[in-house]
């Protein structure tokens, strides 16, 4: 099984649709979580991952159940980061 791709975003950021133009480009499979709609769930990964802020990515693998989680102002400062940092997790 491959990686999967998670973008946690809101409809208002402006950095959220950067990210998934970005991926979407590169023909990169990614799934989205509108926080807005999902605020629960948003709420809980807030609380366990002590993040904040979106474009928040996980990068599932399924071989092993191991994760890789990609947060502003903690991974990345800038979009390009965030996207180049999923393109080497993927490889």
């Amino acid at each position: 099984m491959e990686k999967e791709v998670v973008v946690y975003s809101s409809k208002e950021c402006p950095y959220c649709s950067d990210l998934k133009t970005l991926l979407t480009n590169a023909f990169i499979k990614y799934s989205v979580v509108d926080v807005d709609k999902d605020e629960a769930q948003w709420d809980d990964l807030c609380k366990t991952l002590n993040i904040e802020f979106v474009p928040t990515v996980i990068i599932a693998n399924g071989k092993d159940g191991t994760g890789q989680v990609l947060t502003p102002d903690v991974h990345f400062d800038e979009v390009s980061e965030c996207f180049d940092l999923i393109v080497e997790a993927l490889r």
